[in-house]
């Protein structure tokens, strides 16, 4: 079997050109200023009285309103880069869609990193330096004074008004210092997370919604908001509410103001409040909290080289300590990566002795019998060039890692680059060989590739569990056809119900933040085998087993119908 590609997808209906309007001669000259305490109290500040009490009774379940997720108006994605660079996508009307490089410069750049929660921009990229993108293009002649909060509220030629081509998408790089010191920087929805404090338990609060950190206003906030907040973190009461951004200024916009808990909710985002992005707020206004003592069986990670990943220690009779690698596996590292609440395991790790040269792990991938090949040899993981990969290749490391076959074998970065060294160039087993250093190859850190050539592969396994999602035929691991496995055997969607509440539940169980986009009538590809119809999803789901859903093959739908 040869080396996957992507294949030929179809095309896309280009942008609409339609005439720019006429802009503003005149730009406000005047920054709107915001009122900021030069001083920090000396004191922490006791607790405000609410004004108004809110009742102890809860209202009725029945009471509350069930509200489908959305993605907002006006939200930002990097694609095609990393964390903190990309090319720029913007969400309106119900489509994403690119921006025009023309007029873009670092203040257009500023705003966009912080609205995503960064401090500042490094670069503004033109000219598709991200690669270019698909659809429309909805921004053209940005012209950011640099003060807005989001790119939208910048001046610009108006929603679907430009001269472009995806040739001109605009991009940029963000200050990634934040990268590396944030405590989580990737979140699920809903998430929170403190900044800004001196100590774990305290800081200023932030909230993930669809791919972006924000803050919240402190109007109305009280010890029933920060013990929400506390309790979703882990920590024990009491908690303490503080306002007048104590623990600093964030970046970026605010999502909640006027928020009024009763204090039983389960996250910040079940709480009453004025409506997303619905504030009257200075980033001088954001809340935070003082949360009460570490819980017992707490587990925190130290020493790694970013906030996700390092030693495992574990807070138990008033002190932290450290985990014994005896029977370590990766079943326990899963636990802790969603005790942080992170959705899976990378990697994990043993004492290093317990590896030797030659041993090969799978990374990246959305499952363990998936990933970019890493293979150790003098002390360090390295990963392998896809010059000459193919399934022989694969089937030395497949065997070698205790699957029974290859599945695939996959080039161009597939389950994304790795960093360091690339080990192997021109890889040429027979298949027979035990492990991959024993394959024919050009020498040991010989070759002419970057990482954007890592090898990946996909192994056969035995045993697949009910309910469990993969995609396949995609370019990149995090975009295919959806399969799912029901009553021992895979099968694929019909597209007749599928919108974005179905596509967020499939991304979220993949492990994924949210979705980007979902595409129908065999976008990826026809499958094969037996056809679900008509999944009915909230999006609020933690799989697509919590849906509605009717089973196999219960209407005429086709491969042609399969969803992606």
């Amino acid at each position: 079997m040869a080396l996957i590609r992507p294949s030929v997808r179809p095309s896309v209906r280009p942008s609409v050109v339609r005439p720019p309007s006429v802009r503003p001669s005149v730009r406000p000259s005047v920054r709107p200023s915001a009122v900021r305490p030069s001083v920090r109290p000396s004191v922490r500040p006791s607790v405000r009285p609410s004004s108004v009490r809110r009742p102890s009774v809860r209202p009725s379940p029945s009471v509350r309103p069930s509200v489908r997720p959305s993605v907002p108006d006006g939200q930002i994605l990097l694609l095609d880069g990393g964390y903190y660079y990309g090319r720029v996508e913007i969400y309106h009307d119900g489509q994403w869609g690119t921006v025009c490089d023309d007029s873009w410069d670092i203040l257009d750049a500023n705003v966009v990193c912080r609205q995503l929660g960064f401090p500042s921009a490094v670069a503004a990229r033109s000219s598709a330096y991200y690669g270019q993108g698909t659809g429309l293009i909805l921004l053209d002649e940005v012209e950011c004074e640099g003060y807005e909060t989001r790119l939208e509220y910048c001046p610009s030629g108006g929603w679907y008004m430009h001269n472009c081509g995806h040739g001109e998408d605009a991009g940029v790089e963000c200050l990634n210092d934040f990268y590396m010191t944030s405590p989580f920087p990737w979140g699920m929805h809903g998430d929170v997370r403190l900044m800004g404090g001196s100590r774990s338990n305290e800081g200023r609060v932030e909230i993930y919604y669809y791919g972006t950190w924000y803050t919240v206003c402190d109007d109305s906030w009280d010890n029933a908001d920060a013990t929400v907040v506390c309790r979703q973190l882990g920590y024990l009461d009491p908690a303490q509410a503080v306002g007048s951004a104590y623990f600093g200024s964030g970046y970026g916009d605010i999502l909640l103001d006027d928020v009024e808990c009763y204090g039983w909710e389960s996250t910040l985002l079940d709480c009453p409040n004025a409506g997303l992005f619905q504030h009257n707020c200075w980033n001088s206004q954001e809340a935070g909290v003082i949360c009460g003592n570490e819980e017992y069986g707490r587990a925190r990670l130290v020493g790694g080289s970013v906030p996700t990943e390092g030693r495992v220690e574990i807070f138990y009779n008033n002190e932290w300590g450290t985990i014994c690698d005896d029977i370590w596996q990766r079943e326990d590292a899963e636990v802790i990566c969603r005790q942080l609440g992170y959705s899976d395991v990378d990697e994990y790790f043993l004492d290093q002795s317990y590896f030797e040269d030659g041993d090969a792990r799978l990374i990246g991938g959305l499952s363990q019998y998936e990933g970019r090949v890493e293979v150790l040899y003098d002390g360090k993981w390295n990963t392998i060039c896809d010059d000459s990969w193919d399934t022989r290749d694969a089937s030395v490391i497949c065997r070698q890692l205790g699957y029974e076959g290859t599945d695939a074998a996959f080039g161009n970065a597939y389950f994304g680059p790795g960093r360091g060294d690339i080990l192997m160039d021109e890889v040429r087993c027979t298949g027979d060989e035990s492990t991959l250093l024993d394959c024919p190859s050009d020498g040991f850190y010989i070759h002419n590739c970057d990482h954007s050539e890592d090898s990946g592969v996909r192994c056969l396994h035995n045993e697949s569990f009910l309910g469990e999602v993969r995609l396949t035929g995609g370019s990149v691991a995090h975009e295919g056809r959806v399969e799912i496995y029901y009553e021992n055997e895979w099968g694929t969607i019909c597209d007749s119900h599928w919108e974005f509440q179905e596509a967020y539940v499939i991304c979220k169980q993949l492990g994924h933040n949210g979705v980007y986009r979902y595409g129908d009538q065999a976008y990826f590809g026809e499958g094969s085998g037996p056809i679900m119809n008509h999944i009915d999803c909230n999006g609020d789901e933690p799989n697509w087993l919590q849906c509605h859903f009717e089973g196999w093959n219960t209407t005429l739908c086709g491969h042609i119908d399969d969803a992606g």
